[in-house]
């Protein structure tokens, strides 16, 4: 998807604030976005764990085993063994644990670099860390694609039958902003 010219000229400035720019870009993605294809994959683990190797900013040792113990912590067949509470500090209840942030990023970034490959160029050019994009790509005819992971377990609360339901806006946003202030 490509932001029209007088978009990029006007928010892709520093002038807006992240907030203003990033709700104008959002607007845009979301007019332009349009399914293309559905369809579930089955990757193998080994896949995975080779990806793990290459891919990742975080050295994570097993992502999927990592969220395999998150889901059982998530459907109840863990859990802690102490009540939860404590009415001298007003702790009523005890919170659900969370997904690892490292291990959920780094699925993503695995996942961002197999279908870049696939559908975008098969040559990685520079795996950037901890700076945008994530990677930077390079084809036979010179041209350069930069791609940015972006990931979150659960659903947004939305219908998912289209781009607003089906990825968080928060992600829309940081990737939007990121690419409209990409000078060459």
């Amino acid at each position: 998807m490509s932001f029209p010219e007088d978009l990029l000229r006007k928010y892709g400035s520093r002038y807006f604030s992240r907030n203003e720019a990033g709700k104008v870009f959002t607007k845009e993605i979301y007019r332009q976005a349009r399914r293309v294809s559905s369809l579930d994959l089955t990757f193998a683990a080994e896949q995975i764990r080779s990806g793990n190797e290459a891919f990742p900013e975080a050295a994570v040792a097993d992502p999927i085993v990592d969220l395999q113990i998150w889901d059982e912590w998530r459907s109840g067949a863990r859990y802690f063994p102490y009540p939860g509470r404590y009415n001298k500090l007003d702790i009523t209840k005890q919170d659900k644990k969370i997904s690892s942030p490292s291990s959920v990023g780094v699925l993503g970034e695995i996942m961002a670099d197999f279908f870049a490959q696939e559908g975008v160029s098969p040559f990685v050019l520079v795996r950037v860390i901890r700076r945008w994009p994530d990677f930077i790509f390079s084809d036979r005819d010179g041209n350069y694609s930069f791609v940015e992971s972006k990931a979150f377990t659960g659903y947004p609360e939305r219908k998912r039958t289209v781009l607003r339901g089906r990825v968080k806006d928060y992600l829309i946003i940081e990737g939007a902003l990121d690419a409209a202030q990409q000078t060459e």
